[in-house]
């Protein structure tokens, strides 16, 4: 009789051994082949259509996106080619890349001169407003101002800003 009320909590005991023994072989399995794979990564940046290389996403990002087909998304990553040794992952951002961020130029924005990141083609985000009213100066910078005056130093920065407020102080 008391074997009888045993067999249950030893089935019990069996299954759940069995259970966490398949799933962590399922996980040394997706560890093992995770390791096997060569993973292409890259970031295309959206503003200024660039496209840069990346580090791997993480483990539970690349674990989601093994078994599924291209196209598929997952965390910001799509999936765009997949071989038996080879994935490689692309993921969109609304920004500039690396390389862009660090250009400059001049542009108006909200009445007055700003300096923008980027490149005139591709702007980035406003650095910085002056108090340079661009409806104050001659027709020519205007439209400069409009296309957008690139520079690359501080110092060419702050001359041509110097000689916009002159022309507005004539």
């Amino acid at each position: 009789m008391r074997l009888h009320f045993r067999w249950p909590v030893w089935v019990f005991l069996v299954a759940s051994v069995l259970g966490v023994m398949g799933f962590l072989f399922s996980r040394w399995r997706l560890s093992h082949e995770l390791a096997r794979l060569t993973i292409k990564t890259s970031v295309l940046h959206t503003l200024c259509g660039h496209e840069t290389v990346t580090a791997k996403p993480d483990r539970r990002t690349l674990a989601a996106l093994v078994g599924r087909r291209v196209g598929a998304h997952y965390a910001g990553w799509e999936l765009v080619a997949k071989g038996p040794r080879a994935l490689s992952l692309r993921m969109a951002r609304h920004d500039l890349c690396p390389r862009c961020r660090r250009l400059r130029f001049l542009g108006v924005a909200d009445g007055v001169v700003a300096v923008y990141e980027g490149t005139p083609a591709h702007p980035g985000r406003v650095l910085e407003k002056t108090t340079i009213k661009v409806d104050a100066l001659p027709l020519p910078e205007q439209t400069d101002l409009h296309r957008g005056i690139p520079f690359t130093r501080a110092k060419e920065r702050l001359q041509l800003l110097e000689g916009l407020a002159a022309l507005v102080g004539d």
